[in-house]
């Protein structure tokens, strides 16, 4: 017991820092030492598996889901259109194939899952540059309490993918750091290369990181600046592979979109407003409130700000992380709630560094980390209670498709099922629409984009839409699940359901009492 005790203590000096120096605390049973990291992934996991059946569907689920499903047996931007860089797509591509019926519950699943991954890197990432037990279990669990977390946990998006990469990478360059190891200094590299494979808002981290050693070596931080950038190559591959076969469509969907669709869209929608860079910066402050991220970036600014010994290479390495976080949150246009998530894990293991060093002390401190951790949880309860309620959890939308499916066999219908929703269908035993894998996105911007660059990227608009069907009409169209656009326009897939009334499709109203089932005359021209 007393030789364990010795190794964690040194490791702690490692760190430079003090805690508990003036006495040595008493000796604990191995159980006792884990206890804190058991209770912290329990309570995560119980948060995020609450998140994954009781979310409400979200928006963006559309695109996810569906290039996943689409990419087992296409190639993402030659065959159909992506929004997003590859590596998500390829990732859960499998899961379609391997939960046929199922595909939504278990890519949520697999999204909660690469959650907790990176809550567990978080953990590890703390415990690499000599952080006790509790502190860092109580700082992971602190970020898990945020409702950036939570969110990006329970529903299919390109967040917990990159995020549970990100804090793998944040653990190795930590590590690379303390310890001068050039293949932690890889692995860093690759891991970040990766995860801006699967979302540019990694980008910043990555080029942070990445001339970090600069500022802590001489000699030796080049070497470590080229092992990174060696890894940093591999990571990325995945972008090179996927751009080959159709650049155009690549450079668009991941580039050009991103930089010039949100910005037409929200002025074309009357909320031009929201894109200056005033609101941005209070709209991230707002979804900081929303759990204990605001509070933990002013106790880790004071814990390493008013450190009286020299910043050591890992803080320096931490330092770089977080402003290449801070970077990645701020520079999406608009700023939403899930844009936050990449600087979380360097900021709650800086977090973790300041909780060690006294920062929860106070009763106070205590008292406020309670109560910001308890409104980071609550978004989560209250939909948690309003889905359950209504009937609309994802069970509930895999019965759906089931009924769907089931109906429009008994229909006699043959071909893809049409939708900005594809999530709501993936599961009915019907083929999706590869001219909607983007969803509602590239549908709704339609009228901003020449006919040509929608046809290369093998997609489809409200204005081109009766050319479109009437080579390939779709077996049934499914609308419903688009809002009213805040301007008082009519809702993003309202020519989707004008067509299907145009040409004479049958009418079937959805037991959630949103959707609406149309579908095509038997008679009429077969389908794909």
């Amino acid at each position: 017991m007393r030789r364990s005790w010795v190794i964690e203590a040194r490791v702690r000096q490692a760190d430079g820092m003090t805690i508990g120096a003036a006495h040595a605390a008493p000796a604990t049973t191995r159980s006792g030492r884990t206890r804190p990291l058991l209770v912290m992934l329990l309570a995560t996991t119980l948060l995020l598996l609450l998140g994954v059946f009781t979310s409400p569907n979200n928006h963006d689920e559309s695109q996810y889901v569906a290039g996943a499903a689409l990419a087992r047996t296409g190639l993402i931007y030659r065959d159909f259109a992506s929004l997003q860089p590859p590596l998500q797509s390829w990732v859960y591509a499998p899961l379609a194939s391997l939960f046929p019926g199922w595909t939504l519950l278990a890519m949520r699943l697999a999204t909660a899952l690469f959650s907790l991954a990176a809550a567990a890197a978080t953990y590890g990432a703390q415990r690499t540059i000599g952080i006790d037990r509790r502190a860092a279990s109580l700082a992971t669990l602190a970020m898990a309490c945020t409702a950036t977390f939570l969110f990006t946990g329970s529903v299919v998006r390109n967040d917990a993918l990159p995020a549970a990469l990100a804090a793998g990478a944040t653990a190795a360059a930590l590590h690379g750091a303390l310890r001068q190891r050039l293949r932690a200094m890889a692995l860093a590299g690759l891991l970040l290369g990766a995860a801006t494979s699967a979302k540019l808002s990694y980008a910043p981290m990555l080029a942070c990181a990445g001339v970090a050693p600069l500022l802590y070596g001489r000699w030796r931080g080049l070497c470590a600046v080229l092992a990174f950038a060696v890894g940093a190559a591999i990571g990325l591959l995945p972008m090179l592979l996927a751009a080959l076969p159709a650049p155009q469509a690549f450079l668009y969907g991941v580039f050009t979109y991103a930089r010039t669709a949100p910005f037409e869209w929200y002025v074309a929608s009357g909320r031009g407003g929201e894109l200056g860079i005033g609101v941005k910066i209070l709209f991230l402050l707002l979804n900081m409130l929303q759990g204990p991220a605001l509070l933990a970036a002013i106790l880790s600014a004071r814990t390493l700000i008013g450190r009286r010994h020299r910043l050591r290479p890992q803080h320096v390495m931490l330092a770089a992380l977080l402003a290449g976080g801070a970077l990645g949150a701020v520079l999406p246009t608009p700023t939403q709630i899930q844009y936050l998530l990449p600087m979380l894990p360097p900021l709650f293991v800086a977090f973790g560094l300041a909780i060690a060093r006294g920062a929860l002390a106070s009763r106070g401190a205590a008292a406020l980390a309670i109560l910001f951790a308890l409104a980071g949880i609550a978004p989560s309860i209250a939909d948690a209670a309003k889905i359950a309620r209504k009937g609309r959890t994802v069970l509930a939308i895999e019965r759906q498709a089931h009924a769907i499916g089931a109906f429009l066999a008994q229909s006699g219908a043959e071909g893809v099922i049409a939708s900005v929703a594809p999530e709501r269908v993936i599961d009915s035993g019907y083929p999706i629409d590869p001219r909607f894998a983007a969803g509602p996105f590239l549908f709704r911007n339609g009228g901003l984009m020449p006919p040509a660059l929608v046809r290369a990227l093998k997609a489809v608009t409200p204005q081109t839409l009766e050319e479109s069907f009437g080579q390939a009409p779709p077996a049934a169209i499914l609308v419903g699940y688009e809002k009213l656009a805040r301007n008082g326009g009519p809702p993003a897939d309202a020519p989707l359901e004008a067509y299907a009334v145009r040409h004479d499709f049958q009418r079937a109203d959805l037991t959630d009492g949103l959707g609406r089932l149309y579908v095509r005359p038997v008679a009429g021209p077969k389908g794909r």
